[in-house]
C-alpha cells in the first residue's frame, strides 16, 4: 500500500524506534508488554487499551498463540502491577 502511495519502505531505524519505548510498537515478552502498558496508564489513566495485531503476514498459529499471550500473561500481569500502584 505504501508503495502506491508513494511512501518509502521503513528503515530498521524507523522501526526500532517505535519498537522500543515510548514508540507505538508493543513487541516484548508478556512481562514488557504489560510494563509498557503501566507505563502509558500513568500517564492517561486509560481504562481500556486496543492493540492491532497484523494478521497479514502472520502464520495463523502465531498469531492465535499471540493473541492467547495478551488473554493469559499479559491482561493478569497488568491488573497485577495496576493494583500493587494502588
Amino acid at each position: 500500500m505504501g508503495r502506491l502511495r508513494g511512501w518509502p519502505a521503513p528503515d530498521k531505524r524507523d522501526y526500532l524506534a517505535q519498537a522500543e519505548a515510548p514508540g507505538a510498537y508493543y513487541i516484548g515478552d508478556p512481562d514488557e508488554v504489560a510494563e509498557r502498558i503501566v507505563h502509558l496508564h500513568g500517564y492517561l489513566r486509560h481504562m481500556r487499551h486496543f492493540l492491532q495485531m497484523d494478521i497479514g503476514g502472520l502464520p495463523q498459529e502465531h498469531f492465535l498463540e499471540s493473541l492467547t499471550l495478551l488473554a493469559t500473561e499479559v491482561k493478569p500481569r497488568v491488573e497485577r502491577l495496576l493494583a500493587n500502584r494502588n
